[in-house]
């Protein structure tokens, strides 16, 4: 469970930097610009959120385990 998180994470740190470059290639258009940062953001957030999954794993870590109601 732990690398499927630490993945998750990886994955939403790149597309977030990814779209953040993006966004600097269309810093003139207002509504694309607006677009692939809320984008940006989105992915940001999900790594939050991943981030916090992975702290409470490792604080309690039997839960994710086969028998754990999570």
């Amino acid at each position: 469970m732990k690398q499927i998180i630490e993945w998750l994470i990886f994955i939403e740190d790149w597309a977030n930097q990814i779209y953040d470059d993006l966004a600097t290639r269309f810093i003139d258009d207002d509504e694309y610009f607006d677009f692939i940062n809320r984008i940006s953001n989105d992915e940001n957030l999900h790594s939050h959120f991943m981030n916090i999954a992975l702290k409470c794993l490792e604080q309690h870590p039997d839960m994710g385990g086969k028998n754990s109601n999570c």
